[in-house]
């Protein structure tokens, strides 16, 4: 897919427009999730090194939608990421930025748009 900018949003957009119903991103832990669009769903996953260090809730980590967590088998890891995909394309679950409004959809205007 050709995209015009770098801009997330707009790269999402696209990736949705070509049919694509499911978007999983991981995010390194030390990274905000980027806002969610409408058109497809995004789940965002990260991996925390430390998980009794850090509670629930706290921070940024409440808006992933998996915390795949240090000492869990590769065999665990894939379980809990595979139901979330299911549930996520059944259209189960929603994403948490999603139902928290941080939403965001913009169309490319390509090479040769202009605004008006």
């Amino acid at each position: 897919m050709q995209n015009s900018t770098a801009h997330w949003v707009e790269t999402v957009t696209g990736l949705g427009a070509t049919g694509v119903e499911l978007l999983v991103a991981f995010v390194p832990a030390t990274s905000r999730p980027q806002q969610v669009n409408p058109l497809v769903p995004l789940l965002q996953v990260t991996y925390v090194e430390n998980p009794s260090a850090e509670a629930d809730g706290v921070g940024h980590r409440a808006d992933f939608d998996l915390c795949l967590e240090a000492g869990a088998s590769v065999a665990e890891h894939a379980q809990q990421l595979l139901g979330l995909m299911a549930a996520g394309a059944s259209r189960a679950y929603t994403p948490k930025l999603f139902l928290q409004g941080n939403v965001d959809f913009q169309l490319t205007r390509g090479d040769l748009g202009v605004s008006l």
